[in-house]
């Protein structure tokens, strides 16, 4: 009856295993024109610029996808910078859905909510966890937010 009992519950362990599914960021999978990681120190592979207390890390979409495990792991924002990437489209793959929409300066700010994105901050009273603002041919994807300015 023990055996009969381990079997069962291997196999459902195995079972869950195998169906399990990770939703990753696929954001990264859009290739950016430039990448920047939000930290406190300068991160491997990038060109760190102080700011106050943090140190904006800028980096090739290249470098930003071989060491992403170690980059997002160091950093509390990130930002990634695209031309003629439309919004609809960013909307689509991130299956993000507009919480605050605004303008600011003559450009459009979105703050939306994906359900790919784990660092969520309030807005107007609302949870967000990522922020794009489109300008011209210009996309810039921040993820809670834009730290960086546009």
């Amino acid at each position: 009856m023990k055996r009969l009992l381990a079997f069962f519950l291997l196999l459902g362990i195995l079972s869950v295993l195998v169906f399990y599914k990770t939703d990753s960021n696929p954001i990264f999978d859009l290739k950016a024109e430039q990448v920047c990681f939000v930290s406190e120190k300068t991160l491997k592979g990038c060109s760190g610029v102080q700011c106050g207390d943090v140190i904006f890390n800028y980096c090739s979409y290249e470098e930003a996808v071989s060491n992403l495990n170690d980059l997002e792991k160091e950093s509390t924002a990130v930002q990634l910078y695209y031309e003629d990437l439309s919004f609809e489209g960013v909307l689509s793959f991130m299956k993000a859905n507009v919480v605050v929409e605004e303008e600011v300066d003559g450009v459009l700010v979105y703050y939306l909510y994906s359900p790919y994105c784990k660092e969520r901050v309030l807005v107007q009273n609302k949870f967000v966890n990522m922020q794009v603002v489109l300008k011209g041919h210009n996309l810039i994807v921040g993820m809670p937010i834009i730290l960086t300015g546009y």
